[in-house]
């Protein structure tokens, strides 16, 4: 029995080995792809950058149209360029992943292909529904009108919540709890502002519905 054993452990370690081995120049050959890709990534980051503020100068672009603001702090110029670098480095690591030949890793890789441009999408759906957020904002902070501000906050909220539902849609995400959640507050909101009308009429008007009344009941 404990030679049977002793077979088994040394079966498995053989086994074990011979995996290892067999697997050794897949792994040389993922991380060549992921050197490369690093280096790539760099490269794509350093050419995007330089034609977003050296060629167009973008950064300054949004800063004239007031919407440097836009993206909490963050430059444009950057933010596109670190996605462009991400992008790149995303393929490469599917692309290791799938030379190393094991079929959990290559099935994660080929389903990561396939959700990237949905991220991507999102995400500059998201970054979309900021500067319009933001250029609705400025616009109306602009106006000679009463609660402007408000107003402006109320606007900027809506755009982004909407980019938001949206963006989650595009990845798979299903956003309906967020949408069911905006429609209630929007009818609350309508029940409140309902409410506080009818009472500043009925404050302001009470003689006048009060007269009413009297006229009424003769």
């Amino acid at each position: 029995m404990l030679e049977a054993a002793f077979q088994a452990v040394k079966q498995l370690l053989v086994n074990l080995w011979n995996n290892i081995v067999v697997l050794i120049p897949n792994l040389i050959g993922a991380a060549v792809v992921l050197v490369v890709g690093y280096i790539v990534g760099k490269i794509i980051y350093k050419v995007v950058e330089l034609v977003l503020v050296k060629g167009i100068d973008i950064d300054n672009w949004l800063k004239k149209k007031g919407l440097e603001d836009a993206l909490m702090g963050l430059k444009f110029s950057d933010l596109l360029a670190n996605l462009a670098k991400w992008y790149v480095y995303i393929l490469f690591i599917a692309q290791a992943l799938q030379i190393i030949g094991l079929k959990v890793l290559t099935d994660f890789a080929n389903a990561l292909i396939m959700f990237l441009p949905n991220l991507y999408a999102a995400i500059f759906i998201l970054i979309g529904g900021a500067f319009i957020s933001e250029f609705l904002k400025d616009t109306i902070q602009k106006m000679e009108m009463k609660y402007k501000d408000v107003l402006a906050g109320a606007v900027r909220f809506l755009i982004l919540y909407f980019a938001l539902v949206m963006a989650l849609e595009t990845i798979g995400i299903d956003a309906t709890i967020l949408i069911i959640a905006f429609k209630y507050a929007v009818l609350a909101l309508s029940i409140a502002l309902g409410i506080g009308l009818g009472l500043v009429i009925a404050v302001k008007f009470k003689d006048d519905i009060a007269k009413l009344l009297e006229d009424l009941a003769k």
